[in-house]
């Protein structure tokens, strides 16, 4: 009695953030250090119930890239590394339930590959509406036994996850990495961020069309794309642009 009630502290993983990218934000905002957050989500891959289906760590940055979802958690005090990332995982089994584990299963699917597809499309716009075009355009480049060429895997090779670079060149698209779609066939080694489940679910839902192309619309510049069947169209409008490597 007399006091006032100590307001619940809080921490929010944003949408298509990656696991470095989550862990110095936590550090910012003087949850926990980085390294004692990497060191905890490196240790739960371990005993993660979903571990058959995860990549060697010898391949990935991160083992459980794409698995840390994103949302908004309510922190204990003096909450360890530890059972913030067992609290993150309990929530995405939570959201990847049932009913989406048997959707990847009808498409052929694993969670994991699910999730590489998801964190895909999550960084190749910033639409939710857009979600299942960009998951339909993966599904036809694949089915074509095309190489995807996302400028997204580059970055996220370059920068080891940590994003923020301002622009892609030619020379950068040579990067000797397995995430690099430019250079490996199909989808990269492991997801290149924390997908929403709205980008999960677009992956799910995938658009049916015949679009293997896309690009940002400058018109618009509203983060909205532009789509293509040929290679022809999408190098006419790419040439109006000023990136050395604009669209997909």
């Amino acid at each position: 009695t007399g006091g006032a009630q100590k307001e619940e502290e809080s921490f929010t993983i944003p949408e298509g953030y990656s696991i470095p990218m989550i862990a110095e934000k936590l550090e910012k905002e003087g949850v926990m250090s980085q390294e004692e957050f990497l060191t905890a989500v490196k240790n739960a891959a371990v005993d993660f119930v979903y571990k058959d289906q995860l990549p060697s760590a010898e391949q990935v940055f991160y083992q459980l890239e794409g698995y840390i979802f994103p949302d908004t958690y309510y922190l204990s005090e003096d909450m360890t590394g530890e059972e913030l990332v067992q609290k993150i995982l309990a929530e995405f089994e939570q959201k990847f339930d049932a009913k989406r584990l048997k959707e990847a299963q009808n498409l052929g699917m694993s969670m994991e590959e699910v999730l590489i597809r998801a964190s895909l499309v999550q960084k190749e716009t910033d639409l939710p509406e857009e979600y299942s075009m960009v998951a339909g355009v993966i599904n036809n480049r694949l089915a074509q036994n095309m190489r995807l060429q996302f400028d997204s895997t580059v970055v996220y090779a370059m920068s080891e996850g940590m994003y923020g670079v301002g622009r892609v060149l030619y020379d950068h698209l040579e990067i000797d990495s397995p995430y690099n779609t430019y250079k490996v066939d199909g989808l990269p080694v492991g997801p290149i961020c924390n997908p929403s489940l709205e980008a999960i679910d677009g992956v799910l839902h995938p658009a049916q069309h015949n679009y293997l192309y896309f690009q940002t619309d400058q018109v618009k510049n509203d983060g909205s794309n532009l789509y293509f069947e040929t290679y022809e169209e999408h190098a006419a409008a790419a040439a109006t642009t000023e990136d050395p490597a604009a669209g997909q």
